[in-house]
Order: C-alpha cells, then structure tokens, then sequence
C-alpha cells in the first residue's frame, strides 16, 4: 500500500516541476507570456494535448483554474488531470530558493495505462528506490505544505495483469507526511491505509476493514544495499478474511479465524524494483519473529472450534514464504465430535515437540492458485481426554505423533506414532494397561501401516500387524500375529478382568494366534488362527493333560462367525483315566440357533477304544443324540472300578449303545456291551467275611464257588443309564469253572445297578486318600 504513495508522489513530481517555474512567469511576465512559455516547453518535454487555464497572480499566489494533459511512450501512455489548483509564494523564497509555501489541489487524477505493444524491456522498466527515505526526497520537496483533497491513481495492465486504483487525500506540512488511501485492484476494495511519515525516518501504518484497524506497523527506515524496514507489527486475523476472497484465494481451505499475532523484525526492498504493485509486492521480503493466539471455526465439519498459541518466525516474500514454530506451540481443541463417539472428546491438546519449518512457493500461488507447502519434520505431544466409544470406554491418553517425512508434492507422509499408556475398561471391567505403536505411509491414495501393541503386565502380550487402506473408499487389508502367551497361571491373572470359576486352574500351556481382515465397502470380514500347544488344566478334581487345539474362525461381511478346527487331550483323570481324546469340530453362528458338529470323537478307555458318531446341537440349549462304539476294552479295568477285594477279570469287550444328553442330563436306553472272542476269565478270590456270608446262601455260594476261576465263553451286558446317573448293567454270563463241578457249564445272569457320579466322586475320594497318604509316609 505505502508503495502506491511513492508511486503517486513520481507522478505528482512532474507537476510541481512546472508549478515551481510558473510563479516566476507569472510574477515577472504578463500570464500569456506565461501560458505559452509553459505550453512550449511541456510540448517540448514529449507532453501532447495540453490545456492550461491560468488566472493572473497576485505578488503572493497563482491560481490555476484547469490543467490537463497527456505524455506518449512506447510502453505507456500518462494522463493528468486537475482543477483548482492554487500556489502560495513569498516572491524573495520563490526568487531565492526556488520554493512555495503551499500547493492546494481539491483533486488530481493521473491514469498510467501500460500499452500491449510494450517489449520485454521496457516491461520490466525498474524503480529507483534509494532515494524512497523521507530524510531524502522530504528535502527536495520545494513546498513547505502540500495539501491534496483527493488524488486517484490508475494503473491500467494489459489483459494477463491485474489493474491497481489508489484513491486518498494527502497532506504534508511540517517536515511530516500524512496519507490515506484506498486500494483497489480489479476493481475489487482492499480497504483503507493509513501512512505516516516525518524526516527522521520514521512511520506508522494501518490497513482499515470497516473502518477498524487490522494491521498495524510501526518503525523506521534506512538502506544500505536494500531499503530496510526495522518495526513491529501486530494483526487481527480477523480482517485478513476478506482479502483472501478479494485475492480469490478460494482454493485455500482457510476457515473463519480471530486473533491476534504480534511481530517484530524487518522487511526488505531492493534498491531496483519494476514498476508495477505486484512486482513492488514480489520484491517484498520479510524476515520476522513473532507469537499469537489464533482461534478457528469449523475447520473440518466434526470441529466448531480450535485454537492456536504459536510462537515463532516469519520469513516471506511473494516468491517464497517460510514459518518456523517454535517447541511448545500448541493446538487446543476444546470438544471434538464424531458419529463413532458416544460422547465427545474434551480438553484434546497437540503440543509441538521441536521446531517446524514451512515453506511455501507463493509466487506459484498467485500465477495459477496452486500451493504446495515444503514441510519439515513434525513431532507433536498429543493429549486427550476419556474417550466413550460403543461398549468400550477409553481412559485419557497422551500420544506421540511423529512425521518424518511430509512431501506434499508427491503426497507423500512417513510417520509413527506412540501412545505408551491405553487404559480400557467396559464397564466395570478392567482391561490390562496396553502399549501401542505404528509407524506408517501416507501415498497418495494409500495408506500403509505397521502397528504392535504391548502389555508387559499382567499377561505378557506383543501383537504385530500390518494395515494397507486405500483411502478414497475406504477398503483396507490387514494382518496381524501374536507372540506366543504362556498360560499358565492366566485364570487367576484374569480374575481382575472377568469371572473365572475358583474350580479352574491353568497349570501349564502356551497360545498361539494370528490372524487377517478386510474391510471392503464399509464392510469387515476376518479370519483368525489360534492354537493350544501342551497345556494342563484342573477343574475340581479333574486333571486334563496334554490339551493341544488348534483352531481357524471366520468372521463375514454379515457379522455371523464360523469355527473349524480339532481338539486333543493327552489324558483325563477323573477318577477314571482317558487317554488320547481327540476329535474336530464345526461351529456356526446362525439366525435360527447357533450350530456345533463334533466329529470323529474318540478316546482311550480301559485299554481300548471308544468313539462317537458325528453329532451336531445348540451350544445354547444342547440336545445330544449320538451311537458310542466300544472296542477291546480290557474287562479287568473295568472291574477294577469296583475295588472290589479279590475280584478280577481276563478278556476284551467290544459293543455300542446310543448316548443321549437333554435338560442337563445323560441318558442310555439299550446299550449292549459283549465279550470279545475267545471269551475271558473272571477270577475271584472272596474275602473271609464273604465266605462266612456265602456260607449260609447256597445259591451264593455257589456263585461264588463258580467265579472263583471263570472261564466265559459269552459275555453280554444290556446297559440304561437313567437321568439321575444311576446305571444298570444286566449282566449275563455263559462259561465255566474246570475247578468246579468237573467244568460243567454254566449259565447265569448278574445284574449291578450303580450310581455313576457317586463311583465317580468314590473313585476321586480314593485317588485323592491314597496319595496323601503316600505322601504322608513317602
């Protein structure tokens, strides 16, 4: 802006060249000789269509009812116009010094229209400014006062240049310059500046928005190899809204701001510049220091309000612009919402770690709109408040957020960032203290991620994946493992964080999981591996050994998951030990019920095999119906469950029986259990008090008599199995004993009713007496 008052004083001095030898004419000569002598040597000077009307002077003033005129070069034509012009003289100064003592002018309009058929060169006609100080040109000034009402000043470009129009009043008296003047360029109002100036060099300036002051400068001049502005500056941000819709800037997405910002340093001018206010601009440079509070509203449309404490440098020009912040500049935002929040986050807060550096090519800004700042590294601190998502809940975080590389150019940003601390919770629910990371790729439309996230206590858990999103719709692939978790020990670490039985305990063991996903059209599907390596588990007085599993689930696009793998268990005591159980399985989440199939169950059992046919049921409410297999089962095993004293037994078993389970109950309905051929032994050896009970029942002694040595040759069991756990067994033998009546055959039937989980808790009571006793006399 001041520039177009230099620019207006180069104009204006051409008049007062022919002001200053007009009153010498008209004092001493007649005002026609005076007109004509004026005349002639403006013609003579390259000045055409020249009007002058002159009155006759008085010995002290000359006035000047109209001039007009015009000057052609190649590259330029210059128009002047003024009325009422009147010139104040002392006759000796004006004799003597050459001076006036004022020059009133209500109006002046001077237009410089830039002709199209200009050349390179004198395009780029250069300003002197090493004369532009006011310790200077306020001394070649032969006027002691000036007073302008209004002056207008039109600069005509051709078409690919913008047209400037300063309009303003000026007033110079008393070795001080003071001006007001009104921007326009294509016709579009930059408002109004205010520019004082005195001799001592130095000045003060305001840019004006509905009539308030927006910019403020204070300082002074001087020069050495440039024109050298030394001031301090102070800018509410709010009056710079609407010049950058007057410098149709819209492509910047700037928002609403208020503020203030505060600088202090200097700006530079060349000594040689072109004549014209944008060059004059581009030859601006500035190199300031400065800080501010700066809020802006709605900058994104899940934002009404951010605010800014910066602190810094400024380095500009229209070529070239670079900001520095300093570290402890920081972002507040106050409330930020999002459709994924149950509640907004409040008191969010980004704080720079080290300096930032941008740079910014302006002179491309204003040639074609486009503006690709240089950024350089940005390490944020970055602290929010509780975060309420749905069905998680966040404790407040702080995070470090890390870009090492921003290349705006090629769309390119490498970063990482670090929260060291995330407390979950759901809700009473604690959740164990994580630790994340990630460092990632920004490119173009693609987005590239490598996370981990770490919990040290109280489960040992490192997870590491990868993510691969392309940004313009959304889609993303990602992967992720887990290095392997002992178990052991993990029921009692869990009981902070849910309910676990007091009945479990995890002795041993180790998880492994990995998994994938995908989120295509804004809908996920998953897959995930997991598997059971060696683990040991107790429940209540059942010892499970050996557990492996191993396990794929999949989760669809619709939300439903799918499971498929296999289960093995080395062993299982419970007062009858299993060995080798194994089998697959298939579980499906449907709308109609959830399904689990079993298949290929089978097991160790007494030295032989059993196994169940395929099944499938409800998880939720089980309805089992499945054909147990028996095969060489060791019959001697199976009597030992008795514990009865002296009775053993010789001989596989082999059959089926169908299983039932319903309303929490096992059900058997005609079971059959046969020997295996050839058949076996039952041997017997009865206590003294069974014989003396024996002794007075002749069929039970007998009967005794008989399996004391027993060879069978048929073994058939019918075996039920009621709700309430009791089994019956009826039991039918066909044999014989070659100690007993010569061998003669024998065929009779036993039945043994005995309630299952009674045996079973006997069993366990007994397993558990014996070893404490070992241990007691071990």
């Amino acid at each position: 802006m001041r520039r177009g008052h230099k620019i207006l004083w180069a104009c204006l001095l051409l008049t007062f060249t022919f002001v200053i030898a007009l009153p010498l004419a008209a004092y001493f000569f007649s005002p026609v000789i005076a007109h004509k002598s004026l005349q002639y040597w403006l013609e003579q000077n390259d000045f055409s269509a020249v009007e002058l009307d002159m009155q006759t002077p008085s010995w002290n003033e000359l006035h000047i009812a109209n001039v007009k005129l015009e000057k052609h070069t190649p590259t330029q034509i210059i128009s002047y116009q003024s009325s009422d012009i009147t010139l104040q003289f002392n006759p000796y100064t004006l004799w003597q010094e050459q001076r006036l003592k004022l020059l009133s002018m209500p109006r002046s309009d001077i237009k410089i229209t830039y002709t199209t058929e200009q050349s390179s060169e004198s395009n780029n006609e250069m300003v002197d400014l090493s004369q532009a100080l006011p310790s200077v040109w306020f001394y070649q000034i032969p006027i002691d006062a000036i007073r302008i009402g209004q002056v207008t000043l039109q600069l005509d470009y051709p078409e690919n240049q913008s047209d400037w129009q300063f309009i303003g009043a000026l007033l110079f008296e008393d070795d001080k310059l003071y001006s007001r003047v009104k921007a326009l360029r294509d016709e579009k109002d930059f408002g109004w500046g205010d520019l004082n100036l005195n001799k001592q060099n130095q000045f003060t300036f305001r840019l004006l928005e509905d009539e308030e002051p927006f910019f403020n400068i204070a300082g002074d001049l001087s020069f050495d190899d440039k024109l050298t502005l030394t001031s301090a500056q102070e800018i509410q941000l709010a009056g710079l809204q609407s010049w950058r819709q007057k410098l149709e800037l819209h492509n910047l997405p700037i928002p609403k701001l208020e503020g203030t910002v505060k600088l202090q340093g200097k700006i530079h001018f060349p000594l040689q510049t072109r004549f014209s206010p944008d060059e004059l601009l581009k030859s601006i440079q500035i190199d300031q220091t400065g800080k501010g509070k700066i809020t802006a509203f709605n900058p994104i449309p899940s934002l009404e309000k951010a605010s800014a404490e910066l602190e810094g440098a400024l380095k500009f020009s229209l070529k070239e612009a670079e900001i520095t912040l300093n570290s402890d500049t920081n972002i507040q935002v106050p409330e930020l919402k999002h459709p994924s929040l149950k509640e907004p986050i409040q008191n969010l807060k980004a704080t720079l770690q080290k300096p930032l550096a941008i740079k910014a090519n302006i002179g491309q800004l204003l040639l074609d709109g486009t503006l690709i700042p240089d950024v350089s590294p940005l390490h944020l601190d970055i602290e929010a408040g509780a975060i309420a998502l749905e069905g998680i809940n966040v404790s407040p975080i702080r995070s470090k957020l890390s870009l090492d590389s921003i290349d705006l150019a090629k769309e390119k940003i490498s970063g990482s960032i670090a929260i060291p601390q995330l407390n979950l919770s759901q809700g009473e629910a604690k959740f164990p203290q994580l630790k994340l990371s990630s460092k990632f790729t920004w490119d173009k439309d693609q987005l590239s991620n490598r996370y981990q996230v770490f919990s040290n206590a109280p489960i040992k858990l490192d997870l590491k994946g990868r993510a691969n999103t392309t940004l313009s719709n959304g889609n993303t692939k990602l992967n992720w493992s887990v290095q392997p978790i002992s178990l052991k020990g993990i029921d009692r670490t869990l009981e902070a964080y849910a309910p676990i039985p007091k009945e479990l305990s995890v002795l041993k063991g180790t998880l492994f999981h990995k998994g994938s996903g995908t989120l295509n059209n804004g809908k996920f599907s998953a897959q995930f591996n997991n598997s059971i390596r060696a683990a040991n588990i107790s429940w209540d007085e059942t010892l499970i050994e050996g557990l492996n599993l191993d396990s794929t689930s999949r989760l669809s696009t619709s939300g439903k998951l799918r499971d498929t793998g296999s289960i093995k268990l080395g062993r299982v005591t419970t007062g009858v030990e299993i060995k080798n159980v194994q089998t697959s399985y298939q579980y499906q989440q449907r709308k109609s019920g959830d399904l689990l199939k079993l298949k290929g169950m089978q097991a160790e059992l007494f030295e032989g095999l059993i196994s169940l046919s395929d099944f499938e049921f409800n998880p939720s409410k089980p309805d089992i119906t499945s054909q147990v297999k028996v095969d060489n089962i060791d019959l001697g095993a199976v009597m030992a469950l008795e514990r009865q004293q002296g009775l053993s037994g010789e001989g596989k078993l082999g059959g089926s029986f169908p299983l039932a389970y319903k309303d929490n109950a096992f059900t058997i309905t005609d079971g059959v259990i046969k020997g295996l051929a050839p058949g076996g032994k039952i041997l017997f050896e009865p206590t003294p008090a069974v014989q003396a009970y024996a002794a007075a029942n002749v069929g039970l002694k007998m009967a005794i008599e008989a399996l004391q040595n027993f060879h069978y040759e048929e073994l058939d069991i019918g075996l039920n199995y009621s709700e309430d756990g009791t089994a019956l067994l009826e039991t039918r033998l066909k044999g014989s004993n070659p100690d007993w009546q010569n061998g003669h055959p024998v065929d009779f039937t036993i039945n043994v009713e005995e309630n299952i989980p009674k045996l079973i808790k006997t069993l366990q009571f007994a397993d558990k007496l014996t070893k404490t006793i070992e241990k007691r006399y071990r």
